[in-house]
């Protein structure tokens, strides 16, 4: 009986142990050697849609078993091995810490990662002409954020609230969309807008009135009679040409194109050949002259009224206007006693003393820079020789060697220095377009045709030429030159001219 009480204790006590050891070995908790961890993140910071490489340790190689979270919002996992995750930080995530759970059991980083705002334009570049309009759309990472614009030159490109960018000059700049210390940049190349004017003929030989803008015919009210424009000139918006029309009775009348539309200048009842005009302000001024049919008139028109600046007794022209300041200075010719052309200067209507005045010379084109005055033209020498001529204040400087027939037709300064366009003959006898910049003469046509400069104008470093150069077909082709070298603006089946330009 007694060594039977023994045993019961020690059974007893061996099926708890059992039951407590297999108790235990369900609830172990998971090894630390086998927990995930997270030793570094990078990038520390970037936009949604950012992928971030996750370094670690005890990852899931199936991308799937891995839960990543960005804060509270969970993640696609791209890539997954056991030590490195690649995770897109997901729409809607916040600046939190980065969280990788693998079987239940969850690794927090140490760090923040920082959610950024990201913007994109849907333009990284733009090519504008002056006075252009152009809108940017901008994207962002985030809704309802303000959006700043800004343009790091206001004198090529200008951009409002809702980037649209407007063109208000010839250069490059960029354009930044930016929010929440992100940006997004577009650059904008601005090419300036190249205006000329000339004439064009048709089938019949009946020459037209005409311009082009950046190369482009552009349309012109005209009637079925003869015309032609000889200058332009923009002033913001509002492009202005002038010449001549022909009405039903042949009478030749003044006039101005406005954006288009005509606008007869006052000439009584002769014929009227405008040369020149010149916007300031709300002035507009024209230069010409008109035929009364026993001489030839200079007169300078002004919005639209006329004042003849000789009494009609000789032949006389003006052929090119500049305003400085309240100033109005007008180049032309008055015939002398003899009959012969004399180069003349008109300041506010009065005649100016050139030294050494010379009889058959002509004053083509004035420009006025500080208390500068310039005259281009020419000038025969004792031999009948046309000589390329410059007077600056005045004084006489000559520009060809007076061996070859030339002549100045238009002229610009700038910081002192003469840029001139014209012609001059070669040895085969053909006019050939020239440039000269001061005393320098730059051949425009290459002299095989006949080619003629009769406009320049400078922008910036730039220098546009307009005149025309024969086909060899030898008809005339309306040509603009920059920096030397040849666009043509006609096809060269009928006969056109380009006589001025204006750049802006």
């Amino acid at each position: 009986m007694k060594r039977k009480g023994t045993l019961l204790p020690v059974l007893l006590f061996t099926i708890a142990f059992v039951l407590i050891w297999s108790c235990g070995k369900d609830d172990d908790p998971k090894p630390m050697d086998t927990m995930p961890t997270i030793i570094d993140f990078n990038p520390a910071s970037g936009p949604v849609a950012t992928q971030v490489t996750i370094n670690g340790t005890h990852f899931s190689a199936t991308p799937a078993e891995n839960e990543v979270k960005f804060g509270d919002v969970a993640a696609n996992v791209a890539i997954a091995t056991s030590t490195k995750i690649i995770a897109i930080v997901p729409e809607g995530a916040a600046t939190g810490k980065i969280s990788v759970t693998v079987d239940g059991e969850t690794a927090t980083s140490s760090g923040n990662f920082t959610v950024t705002t990201s913007i994109t334009l849907n333009k990284s570049s733009l090519n504008l002409f002056t006075m252009d309009e152009a809108t940017l759309d901008a994207t962002v990472s985030q809704d309802n954020l303000v959006i700043t614009w800004n343009s790091d030159n206001e004198n090529v490109a200008v951009v409002d609230e809702n980037g649209n960018v407007t063109a208000t000059g010839s250069g490059t700049a960029t354009i930044t969309a930016s929010v929440d210390g992100d940006e997004a940049t577009c650059t904008v190349t601005v090419n300036p807008n190249v205006y000329v004017a000339g004439y064009m003929t048709n089938s019949d030989k009946v020459s037209s009135a005409v311009y082009w803008k950046n190369g482009e015919e552009q349309a012109l009210a005209l009637n079925a009679n003869s015309s032609a424009a000889r200058a332009i000139f923009v002033d913001g918006s509002d492009v202005y040409l002038t010449g001549s029309m022909a009405n039903d009775d042949f009478l030749y009348l003044p006039i101005i194109w406005k954006n288009g539309n005509t606008e007869e200048l006052a000439s009584g009842l002769f014929n009227s050949f405008p040369s020149s005009m010149y916007i300031n302000g709300q002035d507009v001024y024209v230069a010409g002259y008109i035929d009364s049919g026993t001489s030839t008139i200079a007169t300078v028109w002004t919005n639209g009224g006329f004042e003849a600046l000789t009494n009609g007794s000789t032949d006389s022209a003006a052929l090119s206007v500049f305003v400085s300041g309240s100033d109005v200075y007008v180049a032309g010719y008055v015939n002398n006693a003899n009959d012969l052309p004399v180069a003349t200067l008109w300041k506010n209507g009065i005649i100016q003393n050139l030294v050494g005045q010379l009889p058959v010379s002509i004053a083509q084109s004035v420009y006025v820079e500080g208390n500068d005055v310039y005259l281009g033209g020419s000038y025969k020498n004792a031999n009948n020789i046309s000589v390329a001529a410059l007077w600056k204040n005045g004084e006489l400087q000559e520009l060809s060697d007076g061996l070859n027939n030339a002549q100045v037709l238009s002229l610009v300064v700038h910081n002192g220095d003469v840029y001139a366009a014209g012609n001059m003959t070669n040895t085969n006898d053909l006019s050939v377009a020239t440039l000269w910049k001061n005393t320098t003469a730059h051949s425009l046509g290459d002299g095989t045709t006949s080619s003629r400069a009769y406009s320049i104008y400078l922008d910036g470093v730039d220098i546009y030429v307009a005149g025309d150069v024969k086909n060899t077909n030898d008809i005339n082709v309306a040509t603009i030159w920059k920096n030397n070298s040849p666009q043509e603006l006609s096809d060269g089946t009928t006969i056109a001219v380009a006589q001025g330009i204006f750049v802006k």
